[in-house]
């Protein structure tokens, strides 16, 4: 830029010294702003617009054609005062109360082993991830082809091991089969929950360990007394994303009943489907995912707040 042009800039001419820096500041700013824009454009087109559309539907009876007509409350009415949606809500609350306790307590345990000095550890580590990396959907379907009875790879191993006589077909019966969809996902997000623990484990300072040895404590005790109350913020945080997960629950019951209805296996997100798509109410699958979306809400506003406490935590 020659001097000609400098003369004229609204810092020379009110005299104020003129600097690069800010100039620069000013421009990276615009930068960083032009990057950001295309990114809030597909979030306000796909997220901020659905989700005010969708509140806009629950107050009406739109059936996904023609005009929708103004009914008020009547769906958030029918929501909680009709049994089935209650129902619905105490099979997410099942699920998540199992899946939860169960992928805190295996993925302790598996960080626990791991964290040791053993033969082939990081291979380990990555067989025991790589489930999480892949789409509930495809989970769903792989398990359901693994213990469909004309191809049941699952009964030949319970027979090889000689345990045949605890095989069932699962799929069969919708209450095992409530239970396989928790398996399944507690085996698909288990990794996730390991190496949360693990991360945490290794930034535990040994001394404490040491010092543990010098007063006599064995290996449980350090556990209960060291790892597991120094672990809370991360075992706080698994809680509340297991439980926002299985709110939002849908891949793995619909890969396993191929979208049929079975009652002991409808949650909330396989409901807000079924009704607005094979029933055509969207009006009530809106106050549905409304109320659904209200839940998560509250949980996430939850984990940002354990979130923050647990930064406060000095080892």
């Amino acid at each position: 830029m020659g001097s000609a042009s400098l003369a004229g800039h609204p810092a020379l001419k009110q005299g104020r010294r003129f600097s690069w820096r800010a100039l620069d500041i000013r421009h990276g700013k615009a930068m960083g702003y032009f990057f950001i824009v295309p990114s809030l454009i597909m979030v306000a087109v796909f997220v901020i617009y659905p989700v005010i559309q969708s509140f806009y539907w629950s107050l009406t009876n739109w059936t996904g054609f023609g005009e929708a007509k103004w009914v008020g409350l009547d769906n958030y009415i029918f929501v909680f005062r009709n049994r089935e949606p209650l129902e619905w809500l105490w099979h997410n609350v099942v699920f998540a109360t199992l899946y939860t306790s169960t992928v805190i307590v295996v993925g302790l345990a598996l960080a626990l082993i791991l964290n040791q000095p053993l033969i082939a550890r990081n291979a380990f580590r990555t067989i025991y991830f790589v489930p999480y990396v892949i789409p509930g959907m495809i989970s769903a379907l792989v398990w359901n082809f693994m213990l469909t009875p004309q191809f049941d790879p699952i009964e030949a191993l319970f027979h090889a091991i000689g345990l045949g006589q605890l095989w069932q077909p699962w799929l069969a019966n919708a209450y095992t089969a409530f239970y396989v969809a928790i398996f399944i996902t507690v085996w698909s997000n288990v990794g996730f929950s390991m190496v949360m623990y693990l991360a945490g484990l290794q930034n535990i300072p040994h001394d404490l360990y040491d010092a543990a040895d010098v007063d006599g404590a064995n290996r449980v005790q350090r556990i209960i007394r060291i790892t597991i109350p120094l672990l809370r913020p991360i075992t706080l945080v698994i809680l509340i994303l297991s439980i926002i997960g299985s709110m939002k629950i849908f891949e793995v019951i619909w890969g396993l009943t191929h979208g049929i209805q079975r009652p002991p296996m409808e949650v909330i997100g396989t409901a807000i489907f079924r009704v607005a798509f094979s029933f055509n109410k969207v009006g009530q699958a809106s106050a549905l995912s409304v109320v659904l979306f209200a839940i998560i809400f509250i949980l996430t506003a939850v984990q940002l707040k354990v979130t923050r406490s647990g930064e406060a935590i000095e080892y």
